[in-house]
């Protein structure tokens, strides 16, 4: 089964993409990949059946490197005490 993002208004709240993503998916890459040809403001899942869990190391390095851009632009202090980052390492 393909994936099948759908529209969304840009989201401008960091905290909310999880809420209208599913950002463990597998798929998630592609999907921004589509949503970026399409040119579209953000994109959601709720439509999609397809989804399939991402495997742990590969959300892992994921989780590493959001968490390296989360500092470059000074958000990382803001969500410090919100994720055990031992969880990840």
């Amino acid at each position: 089964m393909s994936p099948r993002p759908v529209a969304l208004k840009l989201i401008t709240n960091p905290e909310a993409a999880g809420l209208a993503r599913l950002l463990q998916c597998q798929h998630y890459d592609s999907c921004l990949d589509i949503a970026v040809a399409r040119k579209w403001e953000g994109f959601g899942c709720a439509h999609c059946e397809a989804f399939e869990p991402r495997p742990h190391e590969k959300l892992r390095q994921d989780m590493v490197g959001m968490a390296k851009l989360w500092e470059d632009v000074g958000y990382h202090a803001r969500i410090a005490g919100l994720i055990d980052w031992k969880d990840f390492g």
